[in-house]
């Protein structure tokens, strides 16, 4: 008979359909041609039970070809950037042939940009004389001259990104928005140097804005300079900027809220002072819009009549002390109460939009792939430096299997943590720094006293960023597929108990008395 204590595995279900757990694309194309199955676990699954069924999620463990392959690229991209590094840094000390060399390779996202930037320091410098011709007689020759020049550099500007884009990618592109502002502004220059230039001033001519209003209208090319933002020296601005965009919305609908609020304290104010001839009080509140706007200036503290006295003193003396406390009520709301609310929450509202862009950027940093071979290559560089073998010469893309073969004993790689080089390149890794001393015992998976370079690099792209709670979900996860197998495995080992109790039934002589194996004397 079979024993009766033969363990039911729980129903539990596997996993199913996670991706194989490796540091790099190679090996998730084996993952992505079939190697999540739909199998019956011969052998495994209990005959009494074959609804035990289950999809059964395959661990993809890279070959040491593909690992091999991994450090390879790591270092070989590594090691491109820094010779083209140091061929820029040797074409340096010649100057004049280094800035045509650089002139000539560059791209042409990199040409729009520097036009950017030199275009944003002319149209800042035109903004600037604007501001002082405007003290001055406007139509005289030299602002002439110098409103000509600067409408010249703006025609040389087009030119110059239409040749880099064409017509069509420029007009018709992802910028064809700020492109077809900058010509219309461009026009009205033009238009304005014109008519400069022709001894007739627009403000004299009919039909034709003033002369001063088209310079007004040409400080908006200042808006072109947001454009120059995306460059790295601005990225604090940018920050500030995204804030307060985000918190737009919230100022929006603050100023509904004033706005209703005054409206209904200025027909009150209307009503009950507004009525009466009393001097320095009726003027104040004689129409809605005036009380309306009486009431704006008492609300920020500017309570006073055109003499600069109090109006609310009038108030008492014609009203009485009643009209004193509901004004001490309206000032103490609107001070304490809504101005506080309203502040807390456009702040809230700016924080949010800061941590989301700051969230943004680190994910950005996540997935550079410069950032994280070049510091992985610093990395290695010092793993191969401290580790016991003789020190490597040479380049280490065409060391792989010397590089693959490291395994480092866990004393030497606490040492090699407190280097100052290799704290600053996990700290751009972002590591975090309170991880930096438990480093030997994360990174040693098999608690084997070692940790071997794959190990170190699989460990590291692990530990990247915050604390995610798919990490959590992944591990019970993979708990509860092992869990299934143990339960599998334990009905595995009672059915074979149970055939070789069977066996040594049959073999023995009857009535002879064997000793119990050990399961069958557990409880």
């Amino acid at each position: 008979e079979e024993p009766s204590d033969v363990p039911r595995c729980i129903p539990l279900t596997a996993p199913v359909g996670l991706k194989p757990v490796v540091f790099d694309k190679i090996g998730e194309e084996r993952a992505d041609q079939g190697l999540t199955l739909l199998e019956a676990q011969q052998g495994l699954i209990p005959s009494t039970q074959p609804e035990l069924v289950r999809k059964t999620s395959v661990v993809v463990v890279p070959t040491e070809k593909e690992e091999k392959a991994m450090l390879q690229h790591i270092l070989a991209y590594t090691e491109s950037l820094e010779d083209k590094a140091r061929a820029v840094k040797e074409a340096q000390k010649d100057k004049l042939r280094y800035l045509r060399h650089r002139w000539k390779n560059m791209t042409t996202r990199e040409l729009s940009t520097f036009v950017d930037v030199v275009m944003g320091f002319v149209i800042t410098i035109n903004a600037i004389i604007m501001g002082v011709s405007m003290d001055y007689d406007s139509t005289h020759n030299a602002w002439i001259v110098v409103d000509f020049i600067f409408s010249l550099l703006f025609v040389a500007e087009i030119v110059i990104k239409i040749n880099l884009h064409g017509l069509a990618g420029h007009f018709c592109g992802p910028t064809y928005v700020s492109s077809a502002f900058d010509a219309s502004l461009l026009a009205i220059d033009l238009a304005n140097v014109i008519l400069l230039l022709s001894g007739t001033d627009a403000q004299h001519a009919e039909g034709m804005p003033s002369a001063s209003l088209l310079r007004l209208v040409r400080l908006l090319k200042l808006l072109r300079l947001l454009r120059i933002l995306q460059l790295n020296v601005f990225s604090d601005v940018v920050t500030m900027v995204q804030g307060i965009i985000g918190g737009m919305g919230t100022l929006l609908w603050s100023m509904v809220l004033y706005v209703i609020m005054i409206y209904m304290v200025g027909l009150l104010c209307r009503a009950l002072m507004g009525t009466r001839q009393l001097d320095n009080v009726y003027e104040m509140f004689s129409t809605v819009p005036r009380s309306m706007f009486t009431t704006f200036r008492c609300s920020f503290g500017d309570c006073t009549t055109s003499s600069g006295q109090p109006i609310f003193e009038f108030v008492h003396d014609g009203y009485g002390s009643f009209a004193s406390v509901l004004y001490c009520i309206f000032v103490f709301s609107v001070t304490i109460g809504i101005f506080n609310v309203v502040s807390a929450i456009f702040v809230e509202r700016t924080l949010e939009a800061a941590s989301d862009m700051h969230k943004a950027q680190k994910d950005q940093r996540l997935q550079d792939e410069t950032l994280w071979n070049t510091r992985i290559t610093t990395l290695i560089r010092h793993m191969v430096e401290a580790s016991e073998e003789s020190p490597f010469q040479g380049k280490l893309s065409e060391a792989v299997d010397t590089v693959h073969s490291i395994d480092m004993h866990t004393s030497l790689f606490d040492a090699l943590v407190k280097r100052p080089e290799v704290k600053q390149a996990l700290d751009d890794l972002d590591i975090n720094p309170d991880d930096h001393r438990y480093l030997s015992e994360l990174l040693d998976p098999d608690n084997g006293g070692s940790i071997t370079v794959v190990d170190f690099v699989n460990g590291l792209r692990r530990l990247r960023g915050d604390p995610r709670r798919s990490d959590i979900v992944h591990v019970n996860m993979m708990l509860r597929s092992m869990q299934l197998a143990v339960c599998e495995t334990q009905v595995s080992v009672f059915e074979i108990e149970s055939q070789i109790h069977k066996l040594r039934d049959a073999l023995l002589p009857a009535g002879q008395a064997v000793a119990p194996t050990s399961l069958e004397s557990e409880p």
